[in-house]
């Protein structure tokens, strides 16, 4: 590893994949995120900027304990990732709201005005 790596000894990032999704409007877009949420290592979350995201865990298979097997070679995303807003450097959590699984989800749901229409009945 590179003297001038601000990465070096942290893997936080490199230990899922999230990708922004459709806020969800209808009982078929809620239904779909409790789905994604009763698989294993997936989570929902809402970032600040008020997107909707889903998250995968599951690790690089390039990282060989929490050191990067490929920096010299890493993608480009993995080099445009910028440590300001990272979840080691940053400040606060990177999101707003998360959940881990679908009873979360349904607490959330019951419990907002705006959407208990959408829980589980």
């Amino acid at each position: 590893m590179e003297a001038d790596n601000p990465c070096q000894g942290c893997s936080k990032c490199c230990r899922y994949v999230a990708m922004e999704i459709d806020k969800p409007e209808d009982q078929k877009d809620f239904d779909q995120i409790k789905w994604f949420l009763v698989h294993k290592d997936v989570w929902i979350f809402i970032d600040h900027d008020n997107s909707w995201n889903i998250q995968f865990n599951t690790p690089c298979e390039k990282l060989n304990g929490n050191l990067c097997g490929i920096y010299k070679t890493r993608p480009q995303i993995c080099r445009d990732y910028s440590s300001e807003n990272c979840e080691k450097y940053g400040a606060g959590d990177s999101f707003k709201l998360l959940w881990k699984n679908m009873e979360e989800f349904e607490e959330y749901l019951l419990g907002s005005s705006k959407y208990s229409k959408f829980a589980l009945r």
